[in-house]
């Protein structure tokens, strides 16, 4: 008992050091139909001990979420909750609804990001690839 307690204490240790100097992913998206082109291009997860500020990429235009949750972070995956409004305007110039989003980032980078629509029952995905570095 006391060994387990102390490998958990060690493992939360170690990972809060890693997420206290902070880890930038930089993701790749790709583009398919799946993802009926509400998830973007590009995705940068900045994740530091304070929080996590993710920017999306469309075409020039960085958009800033804030309020995202990193609910895992470890060796094997990360995964990040945040809600979006306002990603672009539907063909019929009508603004789109409140998403919400999950990312999984696995180890070796290859990342799958959920788009959710509030009020519908629709359910986008796309893969990508990131890269992490330390910041």
């Amino acid at each position: 008992m006391l060994i387990r307690t102390l490998s958990a204490f060690f493992l939360i240790i170690l990972g809060s050091s890693a997420l206290a100097q902070g880890t930038l992913y930089d993701c790749e998206m790709e583009q398919t139909r799946k993802g009926g082109g509400y998830i973007p291009e590009r995705i940068e997860f900045s994740i530091q001990s304070g929080g996590v500020t993710i920017k999306v990429l469309r075409g020039r235009a960085p958009i800033i979420f804030g309020a995202a949750k990193v609910t895992r972070y470890n060796a094997r995956k990360t995964v990040i909750f945040w809600t979006g409004h306002g990603l672009g305007v539907s063909s019929n110039n009508v603004s789109l609804p409140r998403f919400k989003f999950n990312a999984t980032i696995r180890k070796g980078g290859k990342i799958t990001v959920h788009a959710s629509p509030s009020g519908y029952s629709n359910r986008f995905f796309e893969t990508g690839t990131c890269t992490m570095r330390t910041q």
